[in-house]
């Protein structure tokens, strides 16, 4: 009652309104600041690994971090100067005026930002290999790298990858590395490489100096220009510009004047300097006195029934803007300041090189010739945000998987676009439909079936070397009745007639039905197949066991869905004989519509398994997940979403993996006992892969499990950070159907504390079945297992389960 009186008052709604609104505005003034420093904002996205983490923290609160990425050290960060001097304002609260109706926001469209691209990995030449290296120069060598147009000498630590004995028949029946360049130890930081890589920092600021822009600034009156920019204060294009020279610019000791040109150093003193001091202190008085009124005059409300109240929310609105206009005006005041110094800029005199920059030569870190990150530190000095390594071991990969993995090979580190992936183009290949030519017609293809043949030809002016210069490639299309019932037939023709196929590419996967039966068309595939390219348009992809027995070169999943669903998982012996799983192609970002159609190769974040695997013993279901966790964890399939660490092919524990593990198909498994999420059983529970997803199956509204299997659940392999987004779950392959629980005790023993902790991570991580309320059914003769469970919802078992 009290609380509705609270709102029968006007004189209350206005402060809520208040309240209200310094929330709202801090919020949207976070995620603006957000948006503007974060990398989707930047031009490029890099990301730099170190073989070693130093921490090289900064106790200091002056830091520019505006541009820095995220790290776990501070290094290469520089201080902010203090400002000149202006006289201060105390912080204000945010005061709105008292509205009756507040009006809904408007959403903004932020179009998307096309990221720099990314230069090419280096060529490396082998100066001679010594082959009587002491033991703590094992495998470490010399070499030189190409940096532009000199060669750079470098001590590298050959790439390798060493298997187990123990796990050789789980590894990948081709040896897979993810890094082909290896790891570097040190630099020969020459004269000839310090003058090379100056003039990159040197060219990349020049060419970050349009013509045009800069016209704009010198010929167009500072005050109309500080207008311009500031109603395009949304555009980041002028923050961006501004960020560059910012440090110099705020500069208190007047550093920047000596950068001018001569008519700027006339005109700095009195137009610039001063007139922005004056005209800030002015405009923070103005301020100050105006939002004294505000406090003042919102003392005087009328009462709740008063007629005055309209007018009086008027006046109030209206000092309110006039303090909001203020704030602007000091912001054009920045702008007119920033705007006047950029027309006058002498870009001759920025010549001189940061420490910073040779300092990271040492460390195998260097400009691009084309690097957009370049910016002017407080002396003058030129600087960047961001580096390149020499060894690019992203780049050099992708350019090797590109030219010797593919089936069709392509140049370059980039993968095909989502239109190449839908219509089965490759750059520098030539494509003919050859479905009802003389050689094909035994096959009888009518033209509504689905089915075309198409040879793929490479391009005469190719210089890559490739796999094959040609190649036949059979595309199905699974959602046409006609095709899909005689695609089994085909295979089995073209495998009679000695048709060598170069690719299957199957379409439509699941489209019409969701558990359309492929298992017996995947299995009649040839034995050996250079190239197999799957499109799932629904998640059930167990199917793909029928691929163990194949030896498969490549092999590429792709969907027009949501491509980064949690749903997506596959078994590890599905690629058991594949020597490589496209990785390269189109993967869809979350910025696309929901609904949109764009063809995209799958991430998959979980592993699963099939009944079958269960009924072989616990022995092949472990070795899967060593296969995805361990052996074959260096290769970017069995990496999840996050990607390889700083040695994926030696340190597994540092990559990423699968979190979600999938048993929605093992009909006999009610938990996770006797699963192996440890290397060896011996490893320390530390290194264990802990998951953020399992799924189990279950056909009724009760889920029974058993005291022994609860006690072995494993459900706490689970991760618990609070703080984890999305929150670790466990779910059911019925869906919400599932709601009571139902525990057995077939051996007659205790649920002990692991049990106990078991049924607890099930009670808590199953949102969408269970909660702590839950009612958990029990034979209650069984006094046991009644005191085991006390503080729990129990029940007695009626013996009655709704399917």
């Amino acid at each position: 009652m009290n609380f509705m009186k609270f709102f029968k008052k006007k004189r209350n709604k206005i402060l809520l309104g208040v309240v209200t609104s310094a929330a709202v505005i801090s919020i949207v003034v976070g995620t603006g600041l957000y948006f503007l420093n974060s990398d989707s904002a930047r031009n490029q996205l890099r990301s730099i690994s170190a073989a070693e983490i130093n921490s090289q923290l900064i106790n200091k609160d002056n830091l520019d971090i505006r541009n820095a990425n995220s790290s776990v050290n501070d290094n290469n960060l520089k201080e902010i100067n203090d400002p000149q001097k202006i006289n201060p304002k105390k912080d204000d609260k945010i005061i709105t005026a008292p509205d009756r109706k507040r009006p809904e926001s408007k959403k903004e469209n932020h179009k998307d930002i096309k990221k720099e691209e990314q230069r090419p990995g280096p060529i490396i030449e082998k100066i001679e290999e010594n082959n009587s290296k002491r033991d703590d120069q094992d495998g470490i060598e010399e070499t030189y790298v190409d940096f532009g147009d000199i060669k750079v000498k470098v001590k590298i630590r050959r790439p390798g990858r060493k298997i187990r004995p123990t796990e050789r028949h789980l590894a990948n029946r081709e040896e897979y590395l993810n890094d082909i360049v290896g790891q570097l130890i040190s630099v020969d930081v020459t004269d000839e490489l310090i003058k090379k890589n100056s003039e990159n920092i040197v060219n990349s600021f020049k060419n970050s100096i349009f013509p045009n822009d800069l016209k704009q600034f010198k010929e167009t009156d500072p005050s109309v220009m500080a207008s311009l920019i500031h109603i395009n204060r949304r555009n980041p294009y002028y923050e961006n510009l501004f960020d560059r020279y910012r440090l110099l610019f705020d500069n208190p000791n007047d550093k920047v004047k000596e950068f001018l040109t001569e008519k700027g150093k006339s005109i700095y003193d009195i137009d610039i300097k001063k007139r922005y001091i004056d005209t800030v202190n002015r405009l923070n008085a103005e301020h100050a006195k105006k939002y004294q009124e505000l406090l003042d005059f919102g003392k005087k409300a009328p009462p709740n029934d008063s007629p005055k109240f309209d007018e009086y929310s008027k006046e109030f609105q209206k000092i309110s803007t006039m303090l909001t206009e203020i704030k602007y005006d000091i912001e054009k005041a920045k702008y007119y300041k920033y705007s006047q110094l950029i027309a006058n800029l002498d870009f001759t005199k920025f010549s001189s090189i940061s420490s910073d920059i040779n300092a990271n030569l040492h460390k195998g870190l260097v400009i691009d010739p084309n690097e957009r990150n370049v910016y002017v530190d407080s002396e003058g000095n030129l600087n960047s945000y961001a580096s390149s390594p020499l060894l690019n071991h992203v780049t050099s990969r992708n350019e090797r998987d590109n030219s010797k993995k593919r089936a069709f090979g392509i140049p370059g580190y980039f993968g095909r676009s989502s239109d190449d992936v839908s219509q089965g183009n490759y750059p520098g290949w030539h494509k003919s439909d050859v479905t009802r030519d003389p050689e094909f017609r035994f096959l009888e293809i009518n033209g509504n079936e689905g089915i075309q043949i198409h040879k793929l030809t490479k391009d005469l002016s190719s210089k890559l070397e490739t796999k094959r210069d040609v190649g036949y490639v059979v595309t199905i299309d699974a959602s046409n009745k006609l095709g899909y019932a005689k695609t089994l037939d085909l295979i089995k023709k073209l495998k009679q007639n000695n048709k060598e196929i170069t690719s299957y590419r199957i379409k439509n996967i699941g489209l019409t039905n969701n558990n359309q039966d492929f298992f017996n068309i995947f299995k009649e595939l040839p034995e050996n197949l250079p190239q197999l390219e799957l499109f799932f348009e629904g998640s059930n992809t167990s199917a793909l066991i029928a691929l163990e027995t194949k030896k498969i070169d490549e092999l590429a999943v792709y969907t027009t869905g949501n491509s980064l669903a949690d749903h997506w998982s596959i078994n590890p012996y599905a690629l058991k004989g594949v020597a490589w799983v496209n990785n390269l192609d189109y993967n869809v970002s979350w910025d696309y519509p929901k609904n949109a159609k764009i063809a995209s190769r799958i991430t998959f974040d979980s592993i699963s398994f099939e009944e079958s695997d269960f009924k072989q013993g616990l022995t092949r279901v472990n070795d899967g997940l060593k296969i995805a966790y361990w052996v074959r964890n260096n290769e970017p399939i069995f990496q999840g979403g996050f990607g390889p660490g700083l040695d994926p092919d030696n340190n597994e524990k540092g990559n990423s993996y699968p979190v979600g593990l999938d048993l929605t198909r093992v009909t006999s498994k009610k938990s996770l006992k006797g699963l192996q999420f440890k290397r060896e059983e011996g490893d320390p529970d530390s290194s264990k892969r802990r998951l953020k997803g399992i799924g189990l199956y279950n056909d009724s509204s009760i889920f029974t499990i058993d005291v022994d299997d609860l006690n072995d659940g494993q459900f706490d392999i689970l991760d618990t950070n609070p703080y984890a987004q999305p929150r670790s779950k466990i779910y059911f392959s019925n869906g919400t159907q599932t709601r009571t629980i139902k525990i057995t005790n077939n051996k007659k023993i205790r649920l002990d504390g692991s049990g106990k902790t078991n049924l607890q991570m099930l009670l808590k991580y199953s949102p969408d079945n269970f909660n702590s309320g839950t009612k958990i059914e029990i034979d209650k003769t069984d006094s046991g297992l009644v005191s085991d469970l006390s503080g729990f919802n129990i029940s007695e078992s009626n013996g009655i389960e709704i399917a």
